[in-house]
């Protein structure tokens, strides 16, 4: 377990990461015969799986296909800009009338750098 590498082969971490969404279309296919409620749960679920923020599968996809182009600093701050950017675009689009909460969300989410 401690032996295992560290960086591993980007392929390899390709299909790690794809196994996720694709296990998730399968429940929901499956899901899609029993209950429709269930189904545009599972249905969220993938979608909000494949976002591409920092921690969430979309943005793991998005980091192995950016290290394909660019070195890996630049990749981690690309990932890093993008995750704040759709936060924040997310949170906006929710609290889109109360200004002063968006940007008191926007000034938080800026002064964790």
């Amino acid at each position: 377990m401690f032996n295992d590498k560290i960086n591993k082969p980007l392929l390899e971490e390709l299909l790690v990461t794809i196994t996720g969404p694709i296990f998730q279309i399968i429940i929901t296919m499956f899901l899609s015969n029993y209950e429709s409620s269930l189904e545009s749960f599972s249905m969220f679920i993938l979608i909000f799986n494949l976002l591409p923020i920092i921690p969430l599968d979309g943005g793991k996809l998005l980091s192995i296909i950016l290290n394909y182009f660019v070195y890996i600093k630049k990749t981690i701050k690309l990932i890093i800009i993008i995750s704040y950017l759709l936060i924040i675009s997310l949170i906006s689009l929710y609290f889109i009338k109360n200004y002063s909460l968006i940007i008191l969300i926007s000034l938080i989410l800026l002064l964790f750098k």
